[in-house]
Order: structure tokens, then sequence, then C-alpha cells
């Protein structure tokens, strides 16, 4: 059994921001219309500000990415938009791809070629793709009750899920849902998010998100 730790770094919340819209600007807007819940993960409280931005790489692009935090348990949430992968510079959809094209059985150098002209190193992506179906063995053992565990890779999300364009990203959502932090985040370990009691009761005003 994979064991679960306790979550001790940034958990991470998608949003739907397209990249050529993308800026934290956009962000903010999003965080104030109604598509945004709100809630934190972690306590359920809708008592969450503003709290910092770090940057990232998507592609040769350096994006800003804001973290808010909860005021009552203290936790911090990265605003991960969805056409990124957390924990590289490859985007939710080419790597989906990768997976497409090795379950297909296409080698290495044409995936490279195909995918990622810009760049000869075929050992990254083979690197990249040994991580993907490390974290998908992961969510197997994680999930042993649902899918076909007769099937391996791309195969097995597919059973989960059924058929998505982007299933990296479908599954990054359902582990979300799972209250696990994103399977698909290549620098971090698999982690369940734990629930805290809050150290003071929250507003019961829905409105009320303390953006500022």
């Amino acid at each position: 059994m994979i064991p679960l730790y306790p979550l001790r770094t940034v958990t991470i919340i998608l949003i739907d921001i397209a990249f050529k819209n993308y800026s934290i600007d956009s962000v903010i807007r999003y965080l104030k219309s109604s598509s945004f819940s709100g809630i934190c993960f972690f306590c359920k409280c809708r008592k969450i500000k503003i709290h910092g931005t770090y940057r990232k790489y998507f592609y040769q692009a350096l994006i800003p990415i804001l973290r808010v935090k909860c005021e009552v348990c203290g936790k911090t949430h990265a605003l991960m938009p969805s056409f990124s992968l957390p924990g590289t510079s490859i985007g939710t959809d080419a790597a989906s791809k990768v997976l497409l094209q090795f379950s297909q059985g296409k080698s290495l150098y044409m995936i490279t070629r195909e995918l990622f002209p810009q760049t000869t190193e075929s050992g990254y992506i083979r690197q990249f793709n040994n991580s993907l179906q490390s974290r998908i063995l992961q969510a197997k053992a994680l999930f042993p009750d649902i899918g076909d565990h007769t099937l391996c890779g791309l195969d097995w999300i597919k059973s989960v899920l059924g058929l998505h364009a982007n299933p990296i990203l479908a599954f990054n959502q359902f582990c979300l849902t799972e209250s696990i932090n994103c399977l698909f985040c290549t620098q971090t370990r698999f982690l369940g998010i734990r629930r805290y009691k809050p150290r003071s009761c929250c507003s019961h005003n829905s409105t009320a998100t303390g953006f500022t």
C-alpha cells in the first residue's frame, strides 16, 4: 500500500483560464466571480484571502501563480491554471499526448520529434513518461476499488473516467474531488489532504470570501 503523507506543502486549486487570457488580473477576476467557490479544502470555510505570488515556467514563458490563504486554518493553496502541469514546464495537453503516444507504441524518438521539436533531449521525455507511469501505479494503489486494474497507464485512466480530450487534467480534477492533492505533479510527493478543524467559527455568510 502506498502511504499517505501528512500535507506539508501548498495544495493546488485548478482554475480554468486559457493561456492567451492568463494574467494575475484575470485570476483575481476569476476569484471574485461566481465560478470560484471560495472554499478552503481543509476546513471548508469561506474566509480566503490573497496571500502572495510565485512564478513558474510554461515552456519558455514565465507565468505568475497566485497563492491564497485560509484565514481560519492558515493553509495555503496555489491557483494553478489548468493548461499548466504542476511541477514541470510542460502543459497538461502535451503530457496527455505523451501518455497516448506511448500507449500506441510510438518510439521515444518519434514522440520527442512530434511533440517537442524544439528539444533533442529525448532522455527527459523518457524520464517524464516514467514519472507519469509511476503516478498511475500510485493512483491504482490509492483507489483499489475503481477502474479495471488489469489495465495499465492511460487505459486504466480511461477505465476510471471514460474518454477525455485531456485525461491528465481530468484525473487531477478527480483527485481533488477525492481529497487527494493533484496526482500529476512531478516535483511533489503524492499527498492526502488531511482535514483540519478550524480554530474558530467561520462566517455563515456565503459571500464572505475575504479577498483583498
